[in-house]
């Protein structure tokens, strides 16, 4: 099993074998490519205003001609969630001073490698062809970059949530290979074959080579074996440690959960009730696909907005307004507005208690 998790061991010995993995990563990849991007300025009350028909939002949407939005903020958001970073290369066209970003093209994070400077921060990427072997070296401008969470060990390179339960996903595969492996041998009784007429290593390996073929596997499941001369069979049990690796999978899908941003009742029958499930789908937009949606635009913002404009408060974010589960309090902040209306309280001390983005209303204070 791989010692370090990175991008290339991440997929092979996490997501492409820990179903637990798949899960977590495909249910934040599919709820971040689900979302329509906007660009968003802060007015003087300091709420998020959204800018309508925005050249950015149309980049976003149709990022170049072979791939489209909900294909690159899925592939971004598997990126950030097994490998730690999410890369994309900016190509612009106009002129060198002043140039427009016209396409996006989403590179392979175990490809590239941040170089620093002695003094400041970076002085370019390096980018490997994984096809011929050649290198080239990208200005960092023209390179949006986020990160999931930032290595303190190297600021440069994000760390993914796998690498931190890294040993908890290798036990969880093994778990399945003995789990499987329990399965299969189990499908003939599994124990102790003694022949006394056995007086050699080959004649063992050819009883074993007899009973494999003829007795075990789904077909022959628990058929009788007739047994000749004085041979014994000694059946055998499951052990108690065996048992106990079954059930502790479910203590592993735990952990695995709280690293991605999920919570268990997604996963497990025996939580999974109506309330469970509601709570477990808000929680994890919440707390896995928001956080990595953050800094995904976070990193677009850096490189497509301008200084002045990221001074002036402007953002790249996702629309959640069409989200049900993201919408409940909203209405439930409605409901408690209007009922302190109602009750005399002036509309802008409402809007505040209840935490509810009106902006600034007209007569807000009678």
């Amino acid at each position: 099993m791989p010692k370090e998790w990175l991008l290339e061991n991440a997929v092979l010995h996490g997501f492409k074998a820990s179903g637990w993995v798949f899960s977590c990563a495909t249910i934040l990849a599919n709820h971040v490519g689900s979302l329509p991007w906007r660009v968003w300025e802060r007015n003087s009350a300091g709420d998020l205003i959204m800018i309508p028909n925005h050249d950015l939002e149309f980049l976003i949407e149709h990022p170049n001609e072979h791939q489209t939005r909900s294909f690159q903020m899925k592939l971004r958001t598997l990126f950030i969630a097994l490998g730690g970073n999410a890369l994309d290369k900016i190509v612009s066209i106009g002129p060198r001073r002043n140039p427009t970003p016209a396409e996006l093209w989403p590179m392979r994070p175990d490809s590239v490698r941040a170089v620093p400077v002695k003094e400041g921060w970076l002085k370019e990427w390096e980018v490997r062809n994984r096809a011929g072997g050649t290198r080239e070296t990208l200005d960092p401008a023209v390179v949006c970059h986020a990160q999931a969470y930032p290595d303190p060990a190297d600021p440069y390179w994000g760390m993914s949530p796998l690498r931190a339960i890294g040993k908890t996903v290798d036990m969880d595969v093994s778990q399945i290979q003995w789990n499987r492996e329990l399965v299969e041998n189990d499908a003939a009784p599994a124990g102790v074959f003694q022949d006394p007429g056995i007086h050699s290593e080959k004649d063992r390996k050819l009883v074993k080579a007899v009973l494999k073929r003829h007795f075990s596997g789904p077909l022959h499941a628990r058929e009788p074996l007739v047994l000749s001369g004085g041979a014994q069979w000694h059946q055998l049990g499951i052990s108690p440690r065996e048992l106990d690796w079954i059930e502790s999978r479910k203590f592993t899908v735990g952990e695995i959960c709280t690293a991605f941003g999920l919570l268990t009742s997604r996963f497990l029958m025996d939580a999974a009730t109506y309330n469970n499930l509601a709570t477990a789908v808000r929680y994890e937009w919440e707390n896995g696909a928001l956080p990595i949606a953050g800094v995904i635009g976070d990193g677009l913002a850096q490189k497509l907005l301008t200084l002045e404009e990221r001074r002036r408060g402007m953002r790249i974010l996702p629309d959640t307004s069409g989200v049900p589960v993201l919408r409940e309090d909203v209405h439930k902040a409605a409901e408690s507005f209007e009922r302190l209306v109602r009750s005399t309280v002036p509309p802008q001390t409402a809007a505040s208690i209840v935490d509810l983005p009106v902006g600034v209303l007209p007569a807000g204070d009678r």
